[in-house]
């Protein structure tokens, strides 16, 4: 008598594979029990983020409890990004000092430093376009298309013509 479970029947083999070891982990899909809660002190901007990223990721069904503190960092810096951005905005971008020089905003390494790791951050979480393809790999499904173009064109369906002039 052979040790270990019974070998499986050709067709079953077959139809499963013969090296499971090979066959991708499904991603964790437990969004419908996940309990996040943003944090109190975020400001106006960081609430935008994670209400943002908790409605793409709840809506690809790929949020998880254990992805809060990488959630929580991702929204806080996509947050600071967007404050450096809107301060940027407000004030001149090149400042001068004391003694008379010239530098750029000091909103400027914060707006990116800010972005770099809300990239990093958006790539753990499965929204980077690399990461999107590795989900789909493992039946994820995402918005169509069309779908994405309707939030971007909003109700009217039509992008705004800007001409150009001769350079």
């Amino acid at each position: 008598m052979q040790p270990g479970p019974k070998p499986k029947p050709v067709e079953v083999a077959k139809r499963d594979g013969t090296t499971p070891s090979r066959v991708p982990n499904p991603p964790l899909r437990t969004s419908a029990e996940a309990e996040v809660s943003m944090p109190e002190y975020f400001n106006k901007f960081q609430e935008i983020a994670w209400m943002e990223l908790v409605t793409v990721l709840t809506e690809l069904d790929i949020l998880d409890t254990a992805d809060y503190a990488t959630l929580e960092t991702c929204a806080a810096m996509m947050g600071r990004m967007r404050e450096a951005r809107h301060e940027l905005n407000r004030s001149d971008m090149i400042e001068v000092t004391q003694r008379g020089a010239s530098v750029p905003s000091p909103w400027w390494k914060i707006e990116r430093e800010a972005s770099q790791t809300a990239t990093r951050l958006l790539a753990e979480l499965g929204l980077s376009p690399s990461a999107r393809a590795r989900l789909a790999n493992t039946g994820v499904k995402s918005k169509k298309p069309e779908d994405v173009l309707a939030d971007v064109l909003g109700e009217s369906g039509r992008l705004k013509v800007i001409q150009g002039g001769q350079s």
